[in-house]
């Protein structure tokens, strides 16, 4: 079960976004897709969110 989360660094998990970011570009490649386009849209979706949860964030 995933905890809350205390800080708001805690939001930003490095080694999780890398390997999404690896997962998707080998799929990418799979299917024939340019993998630069694809990592650079999905790279601005997760910042997107991230930046919402920090705006979000409540410590409770």
């Amino acid at each position: 079960m995933l905890k809350l989360k205390e800080f708001k660094k805690e939001i930003v998990d490095q080694k999780r976004i890398t390997f999404i970011l690896n997962k998707i570009k080998g799929k990418s490649k799979k299917l024939k897709i340019d993998p630069k386009i694809t990592k650079r849209i999905w790279k601005n979706m997760i910042w997107s969110y991230i930046d919402y949860e920090r705006r979000n964030f409540r410590k409770k």
